[in-house]
């Protein structure tokens, strides 16, 4: 793990496997997510900080680590085999919940992309109105103020109107083109997010769907298809690697898996405004994107896991190198240094 943190840039990715790891080891009790062992970076300057300490023989600084160490996250530990050694019953397993980014703020920003994306498929019609706040607060599960500051990000973006006394209008597309600089810091974080999140995709997203593709029902598959059909026409490529990720989550029998992917896919909802602020994809990197696609459909219509696999990974990592590129032309040049898998040759036969 420590020399994954040493080489790797993808925060995300860092304390998804620290998440995890400790999840399948220890999963009666809740840890602290906002102590040292929810988060890599903390738990590596605490690592060195011992070194350190050791190498000096500073012995009152080094109890002192040690000692919070032992509180936060051995003391639990200790306790739950004294109860199991004891005969007691052992706690209810804990669900898995990855706890990463997810303060109210960057709750405000998901959801804000999410209604973009649902406008683009016109579940909301440009010239109707949105739900209103009360509806989109139960629906999302969050207070009446985190959706408050997700409409003002699409009001100030042009997307929707705010109209006093009537509603929430939703407004014809466009590309944005306005000023985002009151927001800036929060879009740019937002889109970090979310190359992270596409680098862990593509990493995983064969063996994903190869795991899920035996698990899926008929329906699901039949309307997998039927979305990616749509899709093509609009080029929104962005969208049809949450289309693909959300049928994945339906049919996944682990709900460990599940709820990582879930929260995936909320950071993957960022592609969608990504494209409206940024120059159109190259064609040579459309024409590559259809290829793929179409080796897509062909595997899924042959039932043919290892083909349909194959495909939409390579359609995470043509995604990802495009993206980065885009965002880097943004001027964040955080995007630096996070690598795509090499994806396979267009022509593969077994699709």
């Amino acid at each position: 793990f420590m020399r994954i943190v040493r080489t790797s840039n993808n925060t995300l990715m860092l304390n998804l496997l620290l998440e995890v790891s400790l999840y399948y080891r220890y999963p009666y009790f809740i840890y602290n997510h906002r102590g040292v062992f929810g988060n890599p970076q903390k738990l590596k300057a605490v690592l060195a900080s011992l070194v350190t300490q050791l190498q000096h023989k500073n012995w009152v600084r080094l109890t002192q680590d040690i000692q919070r160490i032992y509180h936060e996250f051995l003391l639990p530990i200790v306790r739950l085999v004294d109860q199991a050694v004891s005969g007691r019953n052992l706690p209810e397993q804990i669900p898995f919940r990855w706890h990463i980014y997810w303060d109210q703020q960057q709750r405000s920003y998901s959801i804000a992309a999410e209604i973009m994306q649902h406008i683009h498929l016109r579940l909301f019609t440009p010239g109707k109105y949105l739900p209103s706040y009360a509806s989109l607060a139960d629906k999302y599960r969050v207070s009446i103020g985190t959706i408050r500051k997700a409409m003002r990000l699409l009001h100030h973006l042009g997307v929707v109107q705010i109209l006093n006394g009537q509603g929430t209008k939703v407004m014809p597309f466009k590309p944005i083109r306005i000023s985002i600089q009151p927001f800036r810091p929060e879009l740019e974080k937002n889109f970090l997010y979310y190359l992270q999140s596409l680098q862990v995709l593509a990493l995983t997203s064969d063996s994903l769907a190869l795991y899920v593709f035996p698990h899926s029902t008929l329906q699901q598959l039949e309307q997998l298809l039927l979305q990616i059909e749509q899709i093509i026409p609009t080029r929104s490529y962005s969208l049809l690697l949450n289309i693909c990720l959300r049928v994945f989550i339906a049919a996944c029998p682990s709900p460990c898996t599940a709820a990582i992917y879930e929260r995936l896919a909320q950071l993957l909802t960022w592609g969608y405004p990504l494209s409206m602020f940024l120059s159109p994809m190259p064609k040579s990197c459309q024409k590559t994107i259809q290829v793929h696609i179409r080796q897509l459909l062909a595997s899924f219509k042959q039932q043919n896991a290892d083909g349909f696999a194959a495909s939409f990974q390579d359609l995470c990592c043509i995604g990802m190198k495009n993206d980065q590129q885009q965002l880097l032309q943004f001027g964040i040049e955080d995007a630096k240094g996070f690598k795509a898998p090499a994806y396979h040759i267009t022509d593969r036969q077994d699709a």
